[in-house]
């Protein structure tokens, strides 16, 4: 790192650094939204909480007198959630379980209240060192690496998935774990069983994580009894996946995603490629242009070049062909987020090689080149932290995740205010009322005209009042097209509304 005025590595540099992160920290912990929200955020913490009850599978809150033949598939499934095949009365999370885990663990220390919170925090600063720690091992000077940390902790990609209890954040850590302990394990079969360890955790995470496993074939080379070390240290992981997968999903190999063979199609790749070339310069700084040079020879040393090279293109591949719902936006590139680390350590090496190469060029600079380099470094730290400030501004990173809270809010005002047995019709609520609250949720995008009647039917023979718990961009699909019987709209809370069914076809009132 550069500073002025101290030695990097002097006491003054590390409580300088410590600082730095302590007040990062801060800032996050300030700003974070550890809500049950939509489907992601309230799936997660759903999940955890189903698995600290431990159980798997969780009985579905549903209407008595709805005969069993009359319910849609996913009527009574929330957000996060889908139908047990044999049993149509439970329901499993679709979720990976590696993140609610981490949540569990957390809240043995500070409690429900914080487990998300402290479990995003930690991750984040962790992630941010870690960025470091992978430009210092891979060959960076410190200034560079430096350089590296800020351009991801700035990153307006890193800090929204910050903000919110997703599982990116924390596969980016373990699998940047699993990269820095792999390129180690040639010196110590030590480090080849925390690398083991660390990917198991990052696929227990985020399943597609495994693919990091190339790239990780290139830093850990061929040796069978590094690879061995490896499998000893993954092992656990393993074998909790294997055995959660088929008590849940039946099968030891399935996940929750069911078949995702429909999410790729190699039509979409040339589209998603050119979106991928537009927004990963503008949320991690055009520096990583230069990514594709890194192969060169002379910009890197050909293990780690091709280390980096194989672990960020394996995952660009893969989500080049994946179709997201509607169409790519800059917040789903959180898909690659955890081998950004390694896209930004990579363009970085490739950058310090230039600088080197045109200081020994320059005549009367040879001796300064390392001089040179170290100006070099804190002007690329100091432009990347300007650059990704304004980008931050530009795209309005924590307005975005300041509406998570409508969720909560909306579910507190519901446990106030509306009657302990109602039935709550609602979707992109869903997940939040069902973690919020005890009350049945009825998911509205499973009704239409033939067969919504049937089940309100139900609940009056219950004496089970219905509301409808929406967003204002929710309520013609919902109370217009898919339940179309009179609606009284009793509470605004931000831009959701809540609605009391008033019986048969009619206007909605207000």
């Amino acid at each position: 790192m550069v500073v002025t005025g101290g030695r990097a590595g002097s006491p003054l540099v590390l409580v300088s650094v410590a600082a730095l992160l302590a007040l990062y920290a801060l800032f996050l912990s300030l700003n974070v939204e550890a809500v049950a929200g939509g489907a992601d955020s309230s799936g997660y913490l759903n999940h955890a909480r189903v698995l600290a009850g431990w159980h798997v599978r969780v009985a579905t809150r549903r209407i008595s007198a709805l005969p069993a033949d009359r319910v849609p598939d996913y009527l009574y499934a929330p957000l996060g959630f889908r139908p047990v095949d044999d049993r149509p009365e439970q329901v499993v999370p679709i979720y990976p379980p590696g993140f609610p885990l981490l949540v569990i663990l957390a809240r043995l220390l500070v409690g429900w209240g914080y487990a998300a919170k402290a479990v995003l925090v930690l991750h984040a600063v962790a992630g941010v060192v870690l960025a470091y720690l992978l430009g210092r091992g891979f060959g960076l000077q410190k200034g560079w690496a430096a350089a590296g940390a800020v351009v991801l902790a700035a990153s307006p990609l890193y800090l929204l998935i910050s903000l919110q209890p997703l599982s990116d954040l924390p596969a980016l850590v373990w699998t940047s774990a699993a990269v820095f302990c792999g390129l180690n394990a040639p010196k110590k079969d030590g480090w080849a069983i925390a690398s083991g360890l660390a990917f198991g955790i990052s696929v227990l995470i985020r399943p597609n994580c495994i693919i990091t496993i190339l790239g990780l074939a290139v830093l850990m080379g061929t040796s069978w009894r590094r690879w061995l070390s490896f499998a000893l240290g993954g092992l656990p992981s393993a074998a909790f996946f294997l055995l959660y997968s088929y008590a849940v999903y039946g099968n030891p190999l399935a996940t929750g995603y069911g078949n995702a063979a429909g999410m790729f199609r190699a039509e979409a790749v040339p589209g998603t490629l050119v979106y991928f070339a537009h927004w990963l310069p503008l949320v991690f700084t055009p520096a990583i242009c230069v990514f594709p040079l890194l192969v060169l020879p002379g910009m890197a040393p050909a293990r780690s070049a091709w280390g980096l090279a194989v672990c960020v293109g394996t995952y660009l591949a893969f989500y080049a062909a994946y179709v997201v719902q509607g169409r790519w936006t800059w917040p789903d590139l959180r898909f690659l987020l955890p081998i950004s680390p390694a896209l930004i350590v990579g363009s970085l090496l490739v950058w310090q090689a230039i600088g080197a190469r045109a200081g020994r060029g320059m005549a009367g600079l040879r001796r300064r080149a390392p001089l040179a380099g170290a100006w070099a470094a804190g002007l690329a730290l100091l432009l990347a932290g300007a650059v990704q400030f304004q980008q931050d501004k530009k795209l309005h990173v924590l307005a975005l995740v300041r509406g998570e809270p409508t969720y909560e809010l909306a579910c507190r005002w519901i446990n106030q205010n509306l009657p302990p047995n109602c039935a709550l019709a609602c979707m992109q609520f869903s997940g939040a009322a069902y973690y919020y609250t005890s009350m049945v949720v009825l998911r509205y995008d499973e009704l239409n005209p033939s067969n919504y009647r049937a089940v309100f039917a139900a609940a009056d023979a219950e004496g089970r009042p219905v509301y409808a718990v929406l967003f204002n961009w929710e309520e013609k699909e919902a109370l217009s097209q898919r339940m179309p019987c009179g609606w009284l709209k009793v509470r605004e809370i931000r831009d959701a509304t809540i609605w009391r069914r008033t019986g048969g076809a009619g206007r909605l009132e207000d």
